[in-house]
């Protein structure tokens, strides 16, 4: 398997145009790919899985599904907010509000969670856009982690839906 860093260097090659994308998201890409491997992945038993129902387009996991990380999301988030900081310089200011309010405690796992599935947790100086982002990426690689351990469970069944087979959600890059 090609590793990020393989990819973003041959895709470069091919646009050097990329370059500003690159600069700004390959480190988030390499960072992601990095705590995925690192998260802890599914505990206890795995959902029951009735073959004929998933065949017939009905996910895994219900919606919602997935195990919440709590004690690991304040953690993601500290040590994501430097690394974006350092890769979008225009959102430094706001970046440094939200690394603040996570470090205060006004942004616990509870609204950090919820502003990764789209709720709005408003936070002082920071756009609930880049707030659902910045959710989103510290939550992200433990719901791939979950999602790489539960895919054992639907190999070799067919699968007719649109939507991930382990969650329902939209596919993702």
């Amino acid at each position: 398997m090609e590793t990020i860093e393989v990819t973003l260097a041959r895709e470069l090659g091919m646009n050097p145009a990329l370059e500003p994308l690159a600069a700004a998201f390959g480190p988030l890409l390499i960072s992601r790919d990095m705590r995925r491997q690192s998260a802890p992945g599914w505990h206890g038993a795995p959902p029951a899985l009735d073959p004929e129902e998933f065949s017939a387009g009905r996910p895994l996991l219900p919606e919602g599904g997935f195990q919440r990380p709590d004690a690991d999301l304040t953690t993601a988030m500290s040590a994501l907010v430097p690394l974006l900081r350092a890769s979008l310089p225009g959102l430094a200011g706001e970046l440094e509000a939200l690394e603040e309010a996570v470090a205060r405690g006004d942004l616990g796992p509870d609204a950090i969670w919820e502003a990764a599935f789209g709720g709005m947790a408003p936070v002082a100086g920071i756009a609930p856009e880049l707030l659902s982002f910045v959710a989103t990426e510290a939550v992200r690689p433990f719901l791939e982690r979950q999602a790489e351990d539960l895919a054992a469970l639907i190999s070799g069944l067919p699968w007719q839906g649109n939507v991930c087979p382990i969650c329902g959600g939209a596919p993702h890059m």
